[in-house]
């Protein structure tokens, strides 16, 4: 009986983690650096595997560490799958910056969140995924940290 009692229970938290995950999942709107609070416990679990400058050398638009756009310009820039978190910053220039997947869409990332004072991390979850900085005005600078 407790054998029964233990399988059921389990089954239920595992149908609960599907649950919170398929309801607060962000399905391609929202902002990607900041999960849903139900799945920041979860996210913690897994360790980070942060973009790095080697992850970008030879890529359009970087040099190094650093991303340039010119203004009115558009940088895609395609990301390791393996990748589970991008933090980076904007130097100079007005810029808006998104993250885009193979399952959803472009999501826009909070202008506060890329400060190079205390930049925040973007959280990459899904394959394929590619970050897209287009340089509204001034000249566009942005450094991988």
């Amino acid at each position: 009986m407790k054998r029964v009692v233990v399988v059921g229970l389990v089954a239920l938290a595992l149908v609960a983690v599907v649950v919170v995950v398929g309801v607060t999942h962000p399905g391609g709107r929202g902002d990607p650096s900041r999960p849903d609070r139900a799945l920041g416990p979860l996210a913690a679990l897994v360790p980070a595997a942060n973009v790095t400058v080697a992850d970008v050398q030879g890529r359009s638009c970087w040099s190094g560490a650093t991303l340039v756009v010119p203004t009115g310009g558009r940088c895609v820039t395609p990301l390791p799958d393996r990748a589970t978190r991008l933090t980076i910053c904007v130097v100079t220039g007005s810029v808006q910056v998104q993250v885009a997947g193979t399952s959803y869409g472009p999501q826009r990332v909070q202008p506060s969140r890329l400060g190079c004072t205390a930049p925040q991390p973007i959280q990459l979850y899904d394959q394929g995924s590619r970050l897209v900085v287009a340089c509204l005005a001034g000249s566009c600078r942005l450094r991988l940290v």
